[in-house]
């Protein structure tokens, strides 16, 4: 698994020095580096600027920079697939100004951008033009009478200098500011009056930049006047010179090679817009899902036991399979997927398949992961989201943005409630007299149930129960004539699931208390917490859970989607009316 990795301040002389080889093929990854080699030495405590490398290996020179908005890129490999990797791992959610890139690596910038389908403001082209310090050196920097070149230092001028500034935005003065404290710079000033007329700045990775001449000065050479000056400056500090000069502006581009530059190469900038922080890396690229092999299921359930009981159901959702495997390992084989994506579950990213019905969780809180993996599903399905987190809910909407053939088809909210062991544990049972407990198990159990279950939907419901009290928990309570008239059985993810009382005049005679104290105490003995999900609206069964103890620990939803061209869902929602206020 590749991962991003931060590289040392103290490396980054290393790092640049790499670049000397086959001078100047690489001086644009030179004088990067040096550049805020030189910052760091003036100011170590410099805030959000970080360089960063893949899987700690930067010895072909791949690398970036993020300085605050803005992504520096460079590598000395022959191929960009390193750096297309490296660049998958960066947070594209805020935006980026991919700044002064050579062309060579606008196919490794495009093929992210266009994976995590993010938004262009705008991409443009330009051209690299180069002057050796050699030839920089000679150069007459001689003013005009009446003007003189000197540093611009005074924070009115670089007001000036970014109010006027063709590429001003809002960040333009604390940008500018930047680089006159920290690099070199000249302005060409009026003597009398001490006016800033003309004037060009250092940018981080090297190149000349914000050259500009004021309106009213415009046509007099001064513009050419401070470029001279920068390129003796640093050919004093023993450094070339180095422009960017966008392709359409054709006076500056005469500009530059009447002072003697030559063009060297092509570079582009990139400006990136902020997406979703919740789906930052929506992924067009080639994955693959992967079978989570059943020797790493207690692994991946232990992730979940952290933070507890904020990850319950996915925890109870594993051990329901493992349990299961124990009791029928060739059905759980054959019937139960549990998939990452391309092998890596250990941000516990992962979903299980149970017939149509899909489990899904992740920790982590950039959810693009999940709708990657989900994503994979076959299309021509439809799927039953099953005690869905309520933050991870918006992964559904998400999905049917992204596949034209799916549809959000429904969404049922449920609190979900929850008692520890302990309390569980000490619950007194009083067994009305002539009525059993005991578990169910015959095809008439689960057809009772399923006979009054308020979403039941005709054949699936039924074999959704026998499945249950094969596999799990379950306890129903039994008249003196051994009949069925109240029952609680187990979902797959641990919940409580179809607490029933049959409607004979039994409903008053607390049944539905017992069942839930009963499969407390079971669930207890068997050292598992226990959790219902109670529709919103079903308002006896909040009143029941809060008389019991129950905390509410929060949201979660079973939602349909899929295929438009199938419908395998068609139970209405016995609890809209009370939602709704009516009788």
């Amino acid at each position: 698994m590749n991962q991003l990795v931060e590289i040392p301040s103290n490396n980054w002389v290393s790092l640049r020095d790499l670049f000397l080889t086959n001078w100047p093929n690489d001086h644009v990854g030179y004088y990067l580096v040096d550049n805020y080699v030189k910052w760091v030495e003036k100011d170590p405590n410099i805030k959000n600027l970080a360089f960063y490398c893949l899987n700690g290996d930067w010895s072909d020179g791949t690398f970036v920079v993020i300085d605050r908005f803005q992504l520096f890129i460079y590598s000395k490999s022959d191929t960009n697939e390193r750096l297309t990797e490296l660049l998958r791992l960066l947070d594209w959610s805020k935006g980026f100004k991919v700044s002064s890139f050579r062309k060579k690596f606008r196919s490794a910038v495009l093929t992210v951008i266009d994976e995590l389908s993010l938004e262009v403001e705008y991409d443009k082209e330009r051209i690299l033009f180069f002057m050796p310090r050699e030839k920089a050196s000679v150069l007459d920097v001689t003013p005009p009478e009446g003007y003189s070149l000197k540093p611009i230092s005074d924070e009115n001028h670089v007001q000036k200098v970014s109010e006027i500034w063709s590429n001003r935005d809002e960040g333009s003065f604390f940008f500018l500011q930047r680089l006159k404290n920290f690099n070199p710079n000249v302005g060409l000033f009026k003597n009398d009056s001490n006016e800033l007329v003309s004037w060009c700045f250092r940018l981080q990775v090297g190149a000349l930049g914000a050259l500009q001449t004021d309106k009213n000065y415009l046509r007099r050479g001064f513009g050419s006047l401070v470029t001279r000056k920068m390129c003796k400056i640093l050919a004093e500090m023993d450094q070339d010179t180095f422009a960017l000069v966008d392709a359409s502006n054709e006076a500056s581009k005469r500009m530059f090679q009447k002072v003697g530059f030559e063009l060297q190469d092509f570079t582009c900038k990139i400006r990136t817009k902020p997406s979703d922080p919740n789906f930052r890396c929506i992924l067009k690229r080639k994955m693959k899902i992967t079978k989570i092999p059943l020797s790493d299921w207690p692994s991946l359930r232990d992730l979940f036991k952290s933070d507890w009981p904020r990850n319950i159901l996915p925890y109870h959702l594993v051990q329901n399979y493992l349990d299961w495997h124990q009791k029928d390992p060739d059905f759980v084989e054959k019937n139960i997927e549990i998939c990452c994506l391309d092998g890596d579950w250990s941000d516990g990213t992962f979903y299980a398949l149970d017939e149509n019905s899909v489990f899904f969780y992740t920790l982590n809180e950039d959810l693009s992961k999940l709708v990657n993996l989900l994503s994979l599903l076959p299309r021509n399905n439809d799927y039953l989201g099953a005690c869905v987190y309520a933050r991870h809910f918006p992964v559904v909407e998400k999905l049917v943005s992204l596949i034209p053939e799916w549809e959000h088809k429904f969404s049922t909210k449920t609190f979900l409630h929850h008692i520890p062991r302990e309390r569980g544990a000490a619950y007194d049972l009083e067994i009305p007299e002539g009525i059993t407990i005991k578990p169910m198990h015959s095809d008439e159990h689960a057809a009772t149930v399923d006979s009054v279950y308020p979403f039941r939907t005709e054949g699936k419901t039924v074999h959704h129960f026998k499945k249950l009290m094969k596999f799990n928990t379950n306890l129903g309570a039994f008249d003196a004539e051994d009949k069925l008239v109240a029952w609680c059985l187990v979902y797959q993810s641990g919940v409580l699931n179809a607490l029933q009382v049959l409607d004979d005049g039994r409903k008053r005679r607390g049944l539905g208390s017992l069942m839930v104290k009963a499969m407390a105490k079971t669930m207890a003995e068997q050292g598992y917490d226990t959790f219902g999900c109670i529709v919103d609206g079903n308002v006896p069964s909040f009143n029941l859970f809060k008389k019991l103890g129950f905390d509410n620990i929060g949201e979660v939803y079973w939602t349909g989607f899929g295929s438009k061209n199938v419908s395998n869902f068609t139970a209405s929602d016995p609890y809209a009316e009370q939602r709704n206020g009516k009788n």
